[in-house]
């Protein structure tokens, strides 16, 4: 895989096809940037009981809207639980608009907590994704180590420090190589479990 098509991609996942025989066939899809924010905000509304019939009804219908492939990628959607409204700016001023329904809407929004962890930029689509919060230091951003997470300060890939753990290397050992203090080895460990979970 080249440097361009990785950098394309935030991960892989695998998904097992039918056995030919002696060896088994592994199918790749991969997820880019865009592609992880739409399904964390996918994950957000179906948590917060929207039915997943209406998610893709809103999808097809913002996408058309917005006139993008990831429409949830950007920042202009709401939630009450019942269904998903999205925030249209036309001439002055702007409109929720009800997806489901295809009618404005007024009514107490829930504001989904993924803003607190998205950067949204131009155009508010989203940039990166902190994926412990903001204020942990822990960021997936596609225009910095191939959109794998990072420790933001320090540059240093999650990976790389949780590989050496698993190599058996001493937490002291890392904080040295690297030069981090001990609480974002923690950290990492912290992120590692959770991603897990």
């Amino acid at each position: 895989m080249s440097g361009r098509e990785e950098s394309a991609n935030y991960g892989q996942l695998s998904e097992r096809t039918e056995s030919t025989g002696i060896f088994d066939e592994w199918t790749c899809v991969f997820v880019s940037f865009l592609d992880l924010v739409e399904l964390l905000f996918i994950n957000a509304f179906h948590s917060r009981k929207v039915s997943l019939q209406s998610i893709r009804i809103a999808v097809n219908r913002a996408s058309l809207l917005l006139k993008t492939d990831h429409p949830f990628a950007m920042k202009k959607f709401y939630t009450d639980g019942k269904t998903i409204l999205a925030e249209i700016t036309r001439g002055n001023g702007s409109n929720l608009v009800d997806l489901i329904k295809q009618q404005y809407q007024i009514s107490e929004i829930v504001l989904p907590s993924l803003y607190n962890c998205i950067d949204f930029r131009t155009y508010e689509v989203a940039q990166r994704y902190w994926p412990l919060g903001k204020e942990r230091g822990i960021v997936i951003d596609p225009s910095r180590n191939f959109g794998k997470p990072i420790l933001n300060e320090l540059n240093v890939s999650i990976n790389t420090i949780s590989d050496l753990l698993q190599n058996g290397h001493s937490e002291d050992e890392i904080s040295e190589w690297y030069e981090i203090p001990p609480k974002y080895i923690e950290l990492t460990k912290e992120y590692e479990l959770r991603m897990s979970a």
